[in-house]
């Protein structure tokens, strides 16, 4: 085609001819196509020998282009009912031609379906739709919106006849108020009596609207006519009818009304409807009838039949209708059913009573004549009023019923040995009459009482034995028993009495002898079983008995009742003696028993007789030898020569227990050593060398005892050994180390360019030992501090520039030492000259590119890579090297070492080269260093074809070729969080991509990963599965992106890699091995097996056991071998050997486990516990383990031996004593391991739930060859111990304190629980305030806590640290802290509420309620204040003070305010009052008058006096270090602060002798007004005591400090036995601590007025009792001012007095008579002349 082929829509195959499309073809663009063709030779005639011709093509236009819907959805809101359209749906069609743009409508109604009938499109070539008449009633619940609209869903469709656009139409139905109210039903009639009361209901009407929505069918209901003077209301919501007038009969019998019900939309007169309602009045009864002569009374026999008359009744109605009466009568005793027989009201109509057959017997109330009484109740109604009467009949009783026996028959037993009188039985009979003169009844015999054996009490009934009785004559006696009244008005009974004798055990049985003799053989364990051992059975006895009885005449067992403590011995039924433990019989313990025999007849009890027997020991070599100690320790040196003698603790013994002298032979097994036959002497056999992997051994010494005689070869001769550990560990010797042959090769010629810190080279000394020997740090000599050399890496550094040591050579000595003792080391020299070489080569490009085809020829020179040099003219160009870096594959380039060009050194056609190439060149100068980055080296084959859209690794990230598609691997670890990167995929492509997707992935239902449009790949979902044994070890992402108009994919593989987050679990193994196995058996039973759900070699585990075990443990197998012999009766079970299993080779994760081991007798027999019941205890809250061993014993001796097999069936839980649940086995935090008795808790015990468990326990022995499970039941009592394990929780949250508090003022009461057992050290709480300058302090013991020195004015609040803790100890202790927060408040700000008297007894409980309902109320915090009397007001106990602030400034609120607030919650009061808190008062806190009446003299100092205090204070503290010695031990004085207020001080003192005339007699009390005065007097007390006795326990810092420790040691001396100005009681350390106390209690009431020696404001209002003993000291010291004499007598046993003794005359001699110039005479003349 050469031309006409427009956008090359058109290709033409160049041999076939053959035209196609290429391009997609547009009729809106291009209508027609004129192409030129030609056709020519291929001869290179191309120019000449050719032909053309024209091709027409015309395109034909296609419907291609879809209607679609403009602005869709559409929604419309419409009323029901409407009729109209709705419009404004529009559709457009893109194509060019009519005919596809013609387009047809058409309407699908999706919900709801009864809307097809509403909207139609009546012209399809349109879009509007015709509504008609949609009824908003006819929507469903499922068809309503949440504004309850009818909401209509349709689709609407268009179509071009090829393409179809769906639009959806939603339209909103309104619902109209249509519909009228309707009544149902529409009349309402109704009869009611005229003497309804106001108010009564009489009908509900009802009526229903059709509407759809609520406020459409809201009904009101009215009676519009009808309503005779209102006498009716009708609710116009509910249509309840009720009346409001009371009704006459007389005036209207009737009435008729109308009544209306219509919606309140104002559409009230056209939509409505109407009803009827009719009531009719009814007469009313108000007279009731009435009994006359009532009560009534008569007296009649039982048994009468009569009739009871008398009775009238009267009514005062005149309407005959309302005088009928009717009578019923109510018998209120006797009850029924029976009674209503005996009274009854034939005719209603009258009132006589019909009497039938009354029986006294069944009437249970009687008089004092025991008639009967019968009370009834008649009723007389006129069916409106009811009148009752009370009847009452006394019925007398008659004797109309005889005796009756109960039973008939009687049985007893009497024995032959019963005394006279002895009561056999009782015979028993009854009379139903009713009074006791017509019940009495007489027994009497009349027959089978042979010589009067026995006697019949004729009132009780009572048999009675009078004998002889032999029951070998007579057997038994039947009775004739008669019963009968005295009067003889009833025939007697009989009753039968069959009377057996019974046997008595007369008689004991009697021993055939009194003394047996039997002897029996020593257990030897020694020996097989089939030697000779302790015979089974020894002797049997015999024992008879004379009772004739066969019960008692026989002797039913035997049993051993004394001499066998530990039951050894045994005895059968028979008599048969035999032996059932005999390990237990030992010759060296015991060479005799006499036991005591015991034969029991069948008696109960048993009569028994005892006899003695003789068993003499037969004794038998029965002994091993025993080793001294298990483990023995040794060690040896690992230079050790070969025979080097080993010195061993403790020194290797054994013995034996056998009187014989056998001779005891030793060997040793396991390592490089011998022993002596005597055990004496251990050597070693070879030289003895220190590896890492074998520092100790362990070896086995044996002990072998032979018989005197061991020539004799019999099987039963004693042969047996013994076996202990002896640990030999290797010392080792600590060798230098030796540099590695690397060393050598270094760079002797440094250029001067390399920068200061570069590394020059790198040594190192391989040290082989182990620990401090094998750790070795480096050291550097020489180098004129050229060079400097890493202490731990060995990196050998430029220290400073090399630039002036040019021409230079430098020779360094490198020594390596390690950390031994002592430390051995290694020595190497290296030299460097430095050369001029300022500046290092560079590139003159980073990057350097080239290309190639696949037909380049081999050799061919591509690029050159150039490197500078600025030394140039000093070095010579070629000086300058190029490298570059090995490839695997190799690449077909090369370079050129001097010249720096890349040749092609193979075949670029091959069929493994890739489109393009990138590697790295390295640039040198010569001297072994580089300084310069590599440069990059880019080669292009241009020949092939490279895709634009490619993902691949960028050249600066790889080091090999690029792929043209890459396929990636990414690692990443299992505990990845959610929203880690996995990896960026825009960094891999070979263009900007966008759109990343994700495609496809696996495993899994749910991908793990997420992928974002801009190529970041997340961790979406936790990697780690929940199940441990699932495992996903690498995901593969299939990810997509867009680049241009496709798409293209790659493949993500990203590897999980494990985190060593599991522990591995090791199995519990308990097991029996039996005794005698041979030593080297692997026990295959007791093999480690642990498992580790991690991967690799966090799964590769290493096993090792402490505790010396007759067993090893392979390390890597787990398998255990036998390392010793093994006999029961030596040892019979071995320590809990506890074993460890370590992942990741034995640096990993480690879990403990217990291997136990206990050793099988040969025996098969019942076990049995002992004892029955045991007990262990185990104390709360320990993880589930071991916690103890049942105690179970199977003596057999003879094989096949059984394994005993331990369970638990059951138990119940205690507390308290008390029961607390019953479980069965599985069902309680317990299980017992089968096999050996271990019990084990399987969860932590809480012993605030349960202290105690009773468990049922079972042991068994299951003998697999006899076939048969014996076992015994016994009790496992499992006591749980508390422990400490609950803090206290502090209960104090706020409280409140009145403004400037004196010392020891109470705040609260701090309270704590502690949820362990009461009365234990666990649960006795210990409080303590953290920060001790806050000014309160708390009693440790009962929480109160005190002001001590703070001084806050109202308003203020405190944060007071608060540590609680229980008293177990200092280290075991558990504790908890809270803040208290204390609210200072003013307290002529309060509120004064006054509790009514009733309110007293619960006068706590209503204050907490007044307070916190008032702070919950308005919002403000309020505080309960103190009850007592405060100031100088006089209080009643009832009276409440509350104070209110601002929760945030804590600020007060005044207390008018505080009124005005409770006024605004008047309604609690009320609520107060209900709850039972009644306030009688509410009134605003009477404040005391602030300030003295008398006016106070203030001298105001001048700043010249100012001045003059300034040079006073800086002379005495000139006279001070001039003259003693002690005021060098002055640190820091704040003399700024003393100075700027010392001329307060004055105006202090004279203000605090004016107030005590109104306050208190302290000359150091400060007026709450006057906070600067005191603390002026604090800092004077600062400054003051800094130049005495510190009170810290510590040496003061100076040139002497030796003379200073012995004075600050002398000072704690003296302290304890005086004031430590701590206010607590002194340390017990001296041997006074009753002095101590007292003069500690002395202290704190002293230095409340004092020097309190806390750094802090004096506290405010002091106790007067303090101060005056402070005055002393202070008149003293003072330089008074005129005024009324303070001077107060000194108290003997006051802190004054103590203080002059103590810190006065004590102080001199323990502080060289310092202390009495310091704290003595300088408190005086410092004090007095500062003030």
């Amino acid at each position: 085609i050469t031309s006409g082929n427009t956008n090359s829509s058109f290709a033409l195959d160049l041999y076939t001819g053959i035209m196609t499309t290429q391009l997609l073809l547009n009729y809106v663009i291009t209508m027609s196509y004129t192409m030129s063709l030609k056709a020519s030779n291929p001869d290179g005639l191309y120019y000449a020998n050719y032909s053309v011709t024209t091709a027409y093509i015309f395109v034909n236009e296609c419907n291609n282009n879809p209607p679609v819907f403009v602005n869709c959805p559409h929604e419309w809101v419409i009323n029901e009912n409407n009729n109209s359209a709705l419009t404004g749906i529009l559709a457009t069609d893109a194509n060019i031609n009519p005919v596809f743009r013609k387009l047809t409508y058409s309407l699908v109604v999706q919900s709801p379906l009864i809307a097809a009938t509403w909207f139609t499109i009546p012209n399809p070539s349109s879009s509007d739709i015709a509504v008609n008449s949609v009824d908003r009633e006819l929507f469903t619940s499922a068809d309503i919106d949440q504004v309850l609209r009818g909401v209509v869903i349709m689709r609407m469709d268009v179509t071009d006849g090829k393409f179809t656009h769906t639009c959806q139409v939603t339209v909103y139905v309104l619902d109209v108020n249509d519909n009228p109210p309707v009544f149902n039903p529409s009349s309402y009639s109704l009869y009611l009596n005229e003497c309804s009361p106001i108010g009564t209901p009489l009908f509900t009407v009802y009526a229903t609207d059709a509407d759809a929505t609520p406020q459409n069918r809201i009904i009101l209901y009215a009676i519009t006519s009808g309503n005779t003077n209102n006498a009716f209301r009708l609710d116009m919501h509910t249509g309840n009818m009720t009346t409001q007038q009371l009704l006459n009969y007389l005036i209207t019998t009737n009435y008729t009304m109308s009544l209306t019900a219509s919606n309140p939309d104002g559409l009230y007169y056209t939509n409505y409807s109407m009803a009827r309602a009719d009531v009719f009045v009814i007469e009313c009864n108000v007279h009731g009838p009435v009994f006359i002569g009532c009560p009534y009374y008569w007296v009649i026999n039982e048994n009468t039949i009569t009739t009871l008359t008398g009775i009238v009744a009267t009514d005062a109605n005149v309407n005959p209708q309302l005088r009928s009466l009717m009578y019923s009568l109510n018998a209120q005793n006797p009850l029924a059913p029976i009674p209503l027989t005996w009274f009854t009201i034939p005719d209603p109509l009258s009132p006589n009573i019909s009497v039938n057959s009354v029986d006294r017997e069944n009437i249970t109330e009687v008089d004092s004549l025991g008639r009967g009484i019968v009370t009834m109740t008649i009723y007389v109604t006129d069916g409106k009023y009811t009148s009752a009467c009370q009847i009452t009949v006394l019925v007398v009783d008659l004797n109309d019923n005889p005796p009756i026996f109960n039973p008939v028959n009687y049985a007893a037993t009497v024995l032959e040995c019963s005394l006279n009188g002895t009561t056999v039985n009782t015979i028993y009979a009854t009379d139903a009459d009713a009074t006791a003169v017509n019940r009495i009844i007489i027994f009497t015999i009349v027959g089978g009482n042979p010589n009067s054996t026995f006697a019949l009490d004729q009132s009780t009934g009572v048999v009675i034995a009078l004998g002889p009785f032999d029951i070998c004559i007579t057997p038994s006696y039947t009775l004739s028993i008669s019963a009968a009244n005295p009067d003889g008005l009833n025939n007697s009974i009989l009753a039968t009495d069959a009377i057996t004798v019974g046997c008595c055990n007369e008689h004991s049985p009697i021993f055939l002898s009194s003394l047996y003799n039997a002897t029996v053989l020593e257990y030897n364990s020694l020996v097989p079983p089939t030697c000779s051992q302790p015979a089974g059975s020894l002797l049997s006895v015999s024992a008879t008995d004379g009772d004739c009885c066969p019960v008692y005449g026989n002797v039913t067992g035997y049993s051993i009742i004394g001499g066998d403590p530990l039951g050894i011995f045994t005895i059968n039924a028979v008599g048969s003696v035999g032996v059932a433990y005999p390990q237990l019989i030992d010759y060296e313990d015991t060479i005799s028993y006499l036991l005591t025999i015991a034969a029991m007849d069948g008696g109960t009890p048993p009569l028994s007789g005892i006899a003695r027997l003789s068993v003499t020991v037969t004794p038998q070599h029965d002994h091993c030898p025993v080793f001294g100690v298990l483990v023995y320790t040794a060690s040896v040196h690992e230079d050790a020569l070969n025979g080097a003698v080993l010195q061993i603790y403790p020194p290797i013994t054994a013995n034996e227990g056998d009187e014989t002298n056998p001779m005891i032979s030793f060997s040793i097994s396991g390592g490089p050593f011998n022993i002596t036959s005597d055990g004496s002497i251990v050597r070693t056999t070879m030289p003895v060398t220190y590896i890492q992997s074998r520092p100790y051994y362990l070896l086995t010494i044996n002990v072998t005892k032979l018989q005197i005689g061991q020539e004799n070869t019999s099987t039963c001769t004693p042969y047996c050994n013994a076996t202990a550990l002896l640990n030999v560990t290797v010392l080792p010797i600590n060798t230098p180390c030796i540099f590695t042959s690397d060393w050598v090769n270094y760079c002797p010629t440094l250029a001067s360019y390399i920068p200061v810190g570069s590394v020059v080279k790198t040594v190192r000394c391989v040290d082989t030992d182990l620990g401090l020997n094998g750790k070795v740090s480096y050291y550097m000599y020489g180098g004129n501090g050229y060079f400097g050399i890493d202490a731990i890496t060995g990196n050998i550094t430029v220290a400073s520039s090399l630039v002036s040591s040019v021409s230079a050579q430098y020779t360094i000595t490198i020594v390596a030492q390690d950390q031994g003792s002592p430390p051995l080391s290694a020595t190497i020299t290296m030299s460097f000259s430095i050369a001029l070489d300022l500046n290092p080569p560079y590139f003159t490009r980073t990057v350097f590119k080239a290309s190639a085809s696949t037909t380049t020829p081999i050799g061919t020179s591509l690029l050159t890579v150039l490197a500078m040099d600025d030394d140039a003219p000093l070095v010579p160009a070629g000086s300058i090297l190029y490298t570059i870096e090995p490839w695997t594959p190799p690449m077909p380039f090369s370079l050129d070492a001097t010249t720096g060009r890349v040749y092609v050194n193979s075949s670029l056609s091959a069929a493994n080269i890739q489109p393009f190439y990138t590697f790295l060149v390295k640039a040198l100068d010569g001297y072994c260093w580089q300084a310069v980055p590599d440069a990059i080296v880019d080669i292009t084959i241009v020949d092939i074809v490279k895709p634009r859209c490619v993902f691949s690794a960028p050249y600066y990230q790889s080091r090999t070729w690029l792929l043209y598609t890459a396929n990636f691997s990414v690692g990443l670890w299992e505990n990845a969080t959610i929203g880690s990167l996995v990896i960026d995929l825009q960094n891999y492509t070979s263009t900007r991509l966008s759109n990343f997707s994700l495609i496809s992935w696996s495993p899994g239902a749910n991908p793990r990963f997420r992928v974002y449009s801009n190529g970041s790949i997340v961790v979406q979902n936790t990697l780690r599965s929940a199940t441990p044994d699932f495992y996903i070890a690498t995901y593969n992402l299939t990810v997509a992106s867009q680049c241009d108009s496709s798409f293209i994919t790659t493949t993500i593989s990203i590897y999980v890699l494990d985190v060593n987050d599991h522990s591995p679990v090791l199995n519990n193994i308990s097991y029996c091995i039996p005794e005698y196995t041979p030593i080297g058996t692997n026990i295959a039973e007791l093999t480690l097996h642990a498992t580790d759900v991690d991967l690799y070699e966090n799964a590769y585990i290493v096993y090792t056991c402490t505790q010396p075990a007759p067993v090893f443990v392979n390390a890597i197998t787990g398998v255990v071998t036998l390392s010793t012999t093994l006999n029961r009766l030596v040892i019979n079970q071995y320590p809990l050997v506890l074993c460890y299993a370590t992942d990741r080779n034995g640096r990993g994760r480690t879990t403990a486990n217990y291997l136990n081991i206990t050793v099988c007798p040969y025996v098969n027999h019942s076990p049995y516990l002992q004892p029955e019941l045991q007990n262990m205890t185990i104390c709360e809250l320990q993880p589930p383990g071991l916690i103890g061993k049942l105690l179970a014993f199977d003596v057999d001796t003879v094989v096949p031996f059984s394994v005993i097999y331990y369970s638990i069936l059951g138990g119940v839980s205690y507390l308290d004593g008390k029961p607390s649940a019953a479980f069965v086995n599985q069902t309680f935090p317990f299980f017992v391991v089968q096999t050996d008795g271990r019990v084990y808790t399987t969860a932590p015990l809480d012993r605030d739930t349960v202290d105690q468990y009773y468990i049922t326990v079972q042991v068994s022995n299951n003998d697999t060859a006899a076939m048969k499970n014996i076992s015994t039941i016994g009790t496992l009592v499992i006591n749980v111990c508390d422990v400490n394990n609950h803090p206290p929780v502090i209960n104090s949250s706020l409280v409140c304190i009145a403004q400037h508090p004196v010392v020891g003022t109470p705040v609260t009461v701090l309270t704590a629980t502690d949820k362990d057992v009461a009365d234990t050290p666990f649960s006795t709480v210990w409080f303590w305030i953290t920060d001790q300058t806050l000014g309160f302090t708390t009693d440790n013991v009962t929480g109160l806590v005190m002001a001590n020195g703070y001084n806050g004015a109202a308003g203020e609040n405190v944060s007071l640290p608060i540590l609680a803790y229980d008293s177990y100890g200092t280290y075991l202790s558990l504790s908890s802290t809270a803040t208290l927060e204390v609210v200072v408040y003013d307290t002529c700000s309060q509120v004064v509420m006054t509790l009514c008297e009733s309110s007293q007894t619960v006068e706590n409980v209503c204050q907490d309620l007044i307070t916190r309902m008032l702070s919950e109320a308005t919002g403000f915090g309020v505080c309960k204040t103190h009850s007592e009397n405060v100031g100088d007001t006089v209080h009643a106990l009832t009276d409440l003070y509350l104070y209110f602030y601002n929760n945030n400034t804590y600020k007060a609120l005044p207390s008018q305010s505080a009124l005005a607030l409770i006024d605004l919650n008047s309604n609690l009061l009320t609520y107060f009052q209900r709850s039972g808190c009644c306030i009688k008062d509410v009134k605003p806190y009477t404040c005391p008058a602030l300030l003295p009446s008398t006016p106070v003299p203030i001298w105001v100092p001048s700043s010249i006096a100012g001045l003059l205090a300034l040079i006073l204070s800086m002379v005495c503290c000139v006279a001070c270090i001039a003259t003693s010695y002690w005021c060098r031990k002055y640190k820091k004085l704040k003399v700024s602060k003393t100075v700027l207020k010392r001329s307060m001080t004055s105006q202090l003192e004279q203000f605090s002798y004016q107030s005590e005339v109104n306050t208190t007699t302290n000359p150091l009390w400060v007026s709450p007004y006057e906070v600067d005065a005191s603390t002026v007097y604090e800092s004077q007390e600062l400054t003051i005591d800094m130049f005495q006795d510190d009170d810290d326990d510590s040496a003061r810092t100076s040139e002497t400090t030796q003379h200073n420790q012995l004075y600050e040691s002398q000072e704690l001396v003296v302290d304890v036995l005086t004031d430590d100005g701590d206010f607590d009681y002194a340390p017990l350390m001296t041997n006074t601590p009753a002095k101590n106390t007292l003069y500690e209690s002395q202290e704190l009431k002293i230095e409340v007025g004092m020097d309190d020696d806390d750094l802090e404001p004096v506290p405010t209002k002091q106790p007067a009792k303090a101060s005056q003993e402070r005055k002393v000291e202070k008149n003293s010291a003072l330089d008074p001012k005129p005024g009324p004499s303070k001077q107060a007598p000194a108290k003997p046993d006051s802190k004054a007095s103590a203080k002059t003794d103590s810190k006065a005359s004590a102080k001199t001699d323990s502080k060289a008579s310092a202390k009495t110039d310091s704290k003595a005479s300088a408190k005086t003349d410092s004090k007095a002349s500062a003030k």
